[in-house]
């Protein structure tokens, strides 16, 4: 009985502390929720850069298409590729500004896009030709509580943009679209502080309640 109540302690323990870590929820624009894709494998691997292309599966001609994706280790990346598959050639320059996260992977390899760190974030020009991409994977967040402003500048060869999200199949829907270009705000907040604050607190009385039983059952 002794061995049974420790273990269900520990168990319920662990199980409060899995819910306090829960994933952090991302809002665009102050409102549209956004779910991460989760990926099983690297960022860059599951970029697929080959002949001088994106090759995720999203990519969409003339248009800038994004989205969160959760790699092989949990980490939490922002996809943006520009252009795609029959697309016109193009041109964007855009800045990334936070203090948290910073640029992974980018198409195309080397100093042909510069990627370059500012007093504000990151800024990013690319240029690619007609019928291919260019884009980055921006990672390394530091805890669930971040913000990033995505401010465009001068593009042509975009008409427009989608901003994915993902449900538990990896199935994928827009939830911000528009003509052109427009500025983005991203919102990340710790999950547990929105949606479950008291379930760590239930669990954590309910294991003390155990520890007493484990108590008078040892007198």
């Amino acid at each position: 009985m002794k061995n049974i109540l420790a273990k269900a302690v520990a168990a319920l323990v662990i199980l409060a502390s899995s819910v306090y870590a829960n994933a952090s929820i991302i809002t665009l624009n102050g409102s549209q929720e956004v779910n991460a894709l989760k990926i099983n494998e690297s960022f860059e691997s599951f970029y697929n850069f080959t002949n001088w292309s994106a090759n995720t599966g999203f990519e969409k001609a003339n248009e800038l298409v994004a989205f969160f994706a959760l790699d092989d280790m949990d980490n939490l990346g922002l996809y943006m590729i520009f252009g795609g598959p029959s697309g016109q050639a193009g041109n964007i320059v855009f800045d990334i500004n936070g203090n948290n996260g910073e640029v992974v992977f980018v198409d195309d390899p080397g100093d042909r896009d510069p990627v370059v760190s500012t007093a504000t974030g990151t800024n990013v020009k690319f240029t690619y030709v007609a019928g291919k991409t260019d884009g980055l994977v921006f990672s390394n967040f530091l805890g669930d509580f971040w913000g990033l402003d995505i401010v465009f500048g001068s593009f042509s060869g975009i008409d427009g943009y989608s901003f994915l999200s993902f449900d538990g199949n990896g199935q994928a829907t827009t939830v911000l679209s528009g003509t052109g270009l427009d500025d983005i705000s991203i919102l990340s907040v710790p999950g547990s502080n929105v949606t479950q604050v008291s379930a760590p607190s239930t669990i954590l009385m309910f294991a003390l309640v155990l520890m007493g039983m484990a108590t008078v059952r040892r007198r």
